[in-house]
């Protein structure tokens, strides 16, 4: 069983204003992740934030998961870049 990847609202909005082609590196990424055994084991932890589990490095920009490792589904939260996307997380 593969994994899911599911957006928030503002992480479309985040992904929509990205140039095309950092929108289909990131798209890539997520597909790869999506289909990998444990796609957590290319991620960090965020233990500093209630609301997120991990984030993933795409050069300089960050995708921001809350991961439910039992139902194998990532929300993503947050796409940005790194100096930017920590801002405004609980």
């Amino acid at each position: 069983m593969s994994w899911t990847f599911e957006l928030t609202s503002k992480a479309v909005e985040q992904f929509q204003d990205l140039e095309p082609e950092l929108r289909k590196r990131i798209k890539g990424k997520l597909e790869f992740w999506q289909v990998q055994e444990n796609p957590l084991f290319f991620s960090r932890p965020t233990p500093h934030f209630k609301t997120v589990t991990h984030r993933f490095r795409i050069g300089k920009y960050r995708v921001i998961v809350a991961a439910d490792q039992m139902k194998k589904t990532m929300v993503v939260v947050k796409i940005g870049l790194r100096d930017k996307v920590y801002k405004n997380i609980s």
